[in-house]
């Protein structure tokens, strides 16, 4: 059976690929944005497992502009594994180790088929499992390096896209055109 991402999920994961291709450093407003999109990472309902603590939230807003391009630069070569893995068929991941999390069962106030879960430990370690539970969920192996030459953009991949932009494709198709020509003599 084939598991359909919740859109919320898909988002954030998309957001969050945005977040990884966008260089942090030269403006206070992507730092504000990272700040937000970290911070809705970690009070995110991903699949039952909540993690809202107010302490987490208030380090997040500690953050500096590098520890933020510092914990954009992990997660990027984390999610360049996972995207490499499925387009390469090949690459190696990362691990991510986690120094203590702690996992809680949280009473349900209506069935469902998952109890949900309350996250505990340090921010860093409660994020990680935010995000890898969230590329669990949002369909992370659908996670692909685009097959363009001259791109590496990482992209959510929907049905038989190959490509992160209709762009990059239109440029590949246009030059096995112009090489096919070529070839024919035209």
């Amino acid at each position: 059976m084939v598991r359909k991402p919740d859109g919320t999920a898909s988002n954030l994961l998309g957001r969050l690929l945005d977040f990884v291709q966008t260089q942090l450093t030269d403006s206070a407003r992507r730092a504000k944005s990272a700040r937000t999109l970290v911070s809705g990472i970690l009070t995110s309902n991903i699949q039952g497992v909540i993690a809202k603590y107010p302490a987490h939230q208030r380090e997040v807003a500690t953050w500096s502009e590098t520890d933020f391009e510092r914990f954009r630069a992990d997660l990027e070569v984390f999610l360049r594994g996972l995207a490499g893995f499925q387009t390469r068929g090949g690459a190696i991941v990362q691990p991510i180790e986690f120094s203590h999390i702690s996992l809680y069962p949280m009473p349900q106030r209506q069935r469902s088929a998952l109890a949900p879960l309350l996250v505990e430990g340090a921010t860093r370690d409660v994020l990680w499992f935010q995000i890898v539970n969230l590329v669990r969920f949002a369909g992370g192996e659908r996670l692909r390096v685009c097959l363009a030459d001259d791109c590496d953009r990482m992209f959510v991949k929907v049905g038989k896209r190959e490509f992160c932009s209709d762009r990059c494709q239109g440029r590949v198709n246009s030059r096995r055109v112009r090489e096919r020509d070529r070839k024919e003599g035209r």
